[in-house]
């Protein structure tokens, strides 16, 4: 696989991640508490948050010495993960009026995440720009 991230850059995203996150904490703490903006900026947070610890915890499974190429099916895995996570709360978000706002801020939240993720674990000739 032709991927020239390493892993510094993937604690570079989890820190962006855990950024992003306490500014959704800031916005939703200047929202009335029970306004649906505050509860979305709460729900973001939350979603980035457990990103940014998931892959974590999937770095810090790298081994001394052990190759970009050996950790990449992990971070495939976690990202097919978070698919699937989007993909329920997306469907969930259609079922329930009730939680609909939850699962739609867990699938946009997700989505965004994704977005962030995928160029790490795509095939690429170049690493990915930070944005």
């Amino acid at each position: 696989m032709a991927n020239n991230s390493t892993i510094e850059d993937f604690y570079k995203l989890v820190n962006q991640w855990l950024d992003q996150a306490a500014k959704s904490r800031e916005k939703a703490a200047l929202e009335n508490k029970r306004s649906p903006m505050a509860l979305y900026e709460r729900l973001s947070a939350d979603t980035l948050e457990n990103a940014a610890g998931e892959l974590r915890a999937v770095l810090e499974t790298a081994q001394p010495g052990e190759s970009m190429e050996q950790l990449i099916p992990r971070l495939q895995a976690l990202y097919q993960h978070w698919q699937a996570k989007s993909d329920e709360a997306r469907l969930a978000s259609t079922k329930s009026s009730l939680d609909g706002a939850r699962h739609v801020g867990t699938a946009l939240g997700l989505e965004k995440i994704m977005d962030q993720f995928k160029p790490y674990v795509q095939d690429s000739d170049k690493s990915p720009s930070s944005g």
